[in-house]
């Protein structure tokens, strides 16, 4: 849930209620928790231009590095944190906008503005096995749910992408993971686009279908360069 190399500085804290993000050239009127904290926490506050209440920024709420360094949790841990999928908020922006402190501080204030995804998920849990709709859920069991890799089917899997990708090879047979994705068809011709009919014609063009390029791992079988220099190189192969 967090990035390699951090730790919770305690680990038998739960962090606090995450806020909206609110950057500034000045503290506000009567901060939340600012006589909490130490000076060295205050100084993290002015640092961070007060983006959070003082308290957010203590040591016992904060991560710290193996050097020594702490911080409060980005963007990315915060949506795992909360159950939700890894980038889920990165769409809140055209394209075009999806970069700087601005983009940053929107997708922060959209998850101090929600709910806990498995808190939620639980409470429902609750009303909906009593009608028998599901099977009653446990909280673990609903944590297990929300957790990045521990969903039964592909689509979870990839809409639930982990923080760190694993870089073990697979021993799934590759001729298999081959046909599945030839028969998969993508309007946006995202890894592989098909102009020809296959074993198994589609009968609709799913969106963004396709399994996203930064989960492959590229091998080159055949490569070859052009004649003219003006043209790249190109090569072609699965893994």
């Amino acid at each position: 849930m967090i990035h390699a190399g951090w730790t919770k500085s305690d680990p038998d804290r739960a962090f606090p209620t995450f806020t909206t993000s609110r950057p500034r050239d000045r503290a506000g009127r009567k901060p939340a928790g600012v006589e909490q904290c130490k000076l060295h926490e205050l100084e993290r506050w002015h640092a961070d231009r007060f983006r959070f209440p003082p308290y957010q920024y203590k040591d016992i709420h904060c991560l710290v590095h193996r050097t020594g360094v702490m911080r409060v949790p980005d963007v990315s841990e915060r949506e795992l944190m909360m159950g939700f999928p890894l980038r889920y908020t990165a769409n809140c922006s055209p394209k075009s906008e999806r970069k700087g402190p601005d983009y940053n501080d929107t997708r922060l204030s959209l998850l101090g503005n929600s709910w806990s995804v498995p808190v939620v998920a639980w409470l429902l849990a609750q009303l909906f096995s009593w009608l028998g709709w599901i099977y009653p859920l446990s909280p673990q069991a609903v944590l297990d749910r929300c957790r990045p890799g521990a969903q039964d089917f592909v689509q979870g899997r990839l809409a639930r992408l982990p923080l760190h990708p694993s870089r073990k090879t697979s021993d799934a047979d590759p001729h298999i993971l081959a046909s599945k994705l030839g028969n998969m068809v993508s309007v946006k011709g995202e890894d592989i686009l098909f102009n020809v009919p296959t074993s198994q014609t589609a009968r609709y063009h799913r969106l963004q279908a396709s399994v996203p390029s930064r989960l492959w791992k590229w091998q080159t079988i055949s490569g070859w360069k052009w004649k003219h220099r003006s043209e790249y190189n190109t090569s072609m192969g699965w893994s």
